[in-house]
Order: structure tokens, then C-alpha cells, then sequence
């Protein structure tokens, strides 16, 4: 079935294209991050869609890369790919190439600092909120997607289980979690007092919080501790790091994420929350 055969307007064509991705089905973060990219190169650019050669590309490339790093040139590129290929222009798209800075984990220092709990009766729910996320981001690894995807009725407090219902590879996964982590979690929930399908980690409105809104507050919650490094994902490199001083080794990569989430989240909580944090 041919695509482009009459010469319509940018924004029907990237419709068209929108369009698509609605009937693969796609995740609504990667339409997102489609749009995303649209919009950027079209700061650059202002023809129409049939028109775009190999130096329109080039320039998106030479503009962007003068105000953001090459990991985001490349995401965007990796999106505009998928756009260009889907109306089959001749155009090649190369990513960037770069030194790669390894994201480092953080620190005892930094992890005795965020683990402090906060008192309810002085410190903000945002605060305490995200004192409680920290604990889960260690506790399991997960992504920040998954963690604002929890809702109230995903955490079994009786058998010390959490259901993960939004992953990046759209599976729904049934986690053991620690006894100290139900705890907080039972507490969290009476704190939050919601009902059974209300997300557990809502914003200061009661709503569900975003992926950007977590970032941001995070951020906040970390450099009010004291703590420079930000970044959600880090937590996820601190997981990896404490698996493997916990003899996790060095898993596979096709098996790395499941390694991580089946067999190292209880072992490693339980070593960071003993070694990290004050013994009451």
C-alpha cells in the first residue's frame, strides 16, 4: 500500500503517521517521544515532509548538538528514524558518536543521607512521598514509569508481594519485597488513605504524578539532603551495583533484568537498609 502519493500539509502527513502508530499499538511514552522529535526538528526545519534530503538532516543534527549532550541528539535522531523511514524518504540518519560517561551510583555517604526518614509532622507529604520511593527504587529497581503506575491495590501487604503493571516491555510482574519495605508501604497507604484503584504515589493534589513531576520533586528531595548527584535512573545503577556486591555477579544481558528483579531485590534492600541506615 503506497503512502505519500499527493502532496499534503506537514501536519496531516505527520497525522498520518500518528495514525500508524495508533494501529501497531504503540505505548503512549514512545507516541510521545515521536512527537517529541517531530517537534524538535521542526524548529529547524519549515518545509514539507516529501521534501527533507540528507542536508535538512544534517542541520538538525549541527543545531541540536550545540544545546543539549549527544545522548539526547540520539534519542531524538532514533525517534525521526522511525518517521522517516515511515515515509520512506532517502535520507540517512546516523547517530552521534561519543565518549560515554558511566553513570555513577551513589555513594554510602549519599544513600546514609536519603534514607533518613522525615517526620510526619513537620515535613510535606511530597517529602515523605518520595522518602518512600526511594525506598522502593532500592529495593527493586524499577523504572520511573513503573513506580508511577502503582496503584494502592498493586501492593499485597498480607503475602509481601508488589505487582508492576507498567513495564517497559508491556509485561506485568509479581515481586517478593521485604519485610521492612511492607512496613513502609503499610504505612505510606494509611498516610495516603486512598481507595484500592487510586495511584499509591500521587502528587500533592491526590492525582496521579507524572514521569516529569517525579523527576523534578525527586531532585528537590535529593538536594534538600545534601545529595548533588539527581537522576531516578541512577537508582536503578545503585541496584545493579549492590546485586552484585552482594555476589550477584555479572548476569547476561538478556537475562539482566530479570536476574535483577527475581532473585536480588530482597538480598540487596536488606543489605543496603542495614549497612546505610541507623539501627534504632
Amino acid at each position: 500500500m503506497e503512502k505519500l502519493k499527493l502532496k499534503l500539509t506537514k501536519t496531516k502527513n505527520f497525522e498520518d503517521f500518528l495514525s500508524w502508530c495508533k494501529v501497531k499499538n504503540l505505548r503512549k511514552p514512545t507516541v510521545n517521544s515521536y512527537i517529541l522529535a517531530w517537534d524538535m526538528f521542526n524548529r529547524i526545519y519549515d518545509g514539507e515532509i516529501e521534501d527533507i534530503d540528507q542536508s535538512d538532516v544534517n542541520a538538525f543534527v549541527l543545531e541540536t548538538h550545540k544545546r543539549v549532550k549527544p545522548t539526547t541528539v540520539n534519542q531524538y535522531l532514533r525517534h525521526l528514524r522511525a518517521i522517516f523511514n515511515y515515509f520512506e524518504l532517502p535520507v540517512k540518519v546516523k547517530l552521534l558518536r561519543y565518549d560515554y560517561e558511566p553513570k555513577v551510583p551513589y555513594t554510602k555517604s549519599e544513600l546514609t543521607k536519603l534514607l533518613v526518614k522525615p517526620d510526619l509532622k513537620t515535613e510535606s507529604f511530597l517529602t515523605y512521598r518520595n522518602w518512600v520511593i526511594v525506598n522502593l527504587l532500592l529495593a527493586t529497581g524499577a523504572r520511573a514509569n513503573t513506580i508511577v503506575n502503582i496503584k494502592v491495590e498493586d501492593v499485597d501487604l498480607d503475602d509481601y508481594f508488589i505487582t508492576f503493571t507498567t513495564l517497559k516491555n508491556r509485561r506485568t510482574k509479581r515481586l517478593p519485597i521485604p519485610a521492612v519495605l511492607v512496613d513502609i508501604l503499610r504505612e505510606c497507604i494509611n498516610y495516603r488513605n486512598g481507595k484500592p484503584d487510586d495511584y499509591l504515589f500521587c502528587n500533592s493534589y491526590g492525582a496521579k504524578s507524572t514521569v516529569n513531576d517525579l523527576y523534578h520533586t525527586m531532585c528537590d528531595f535529593s538536594q534538600s539532603r545534601g545529595v548533588e548527584k539527581t537522576g531516578l535512573h541512577r537508582f536503578r545503577h545503585t541496584f545493579a551495583k549492590e546485586f552484585m556486591l552482594n555476589g550477584g555477579g555479572h548476569p547476561e544481558p538478556a537475562t539482566y533484568a530479570n536476574t535483577l528483579y527475581n532473585r536480588a531485590n530482597k538480598a540487596v534492600y536488606q543489605s543496603v537498609r542495614c549497612r546505610y541506615t541507623e539501627h534504632d
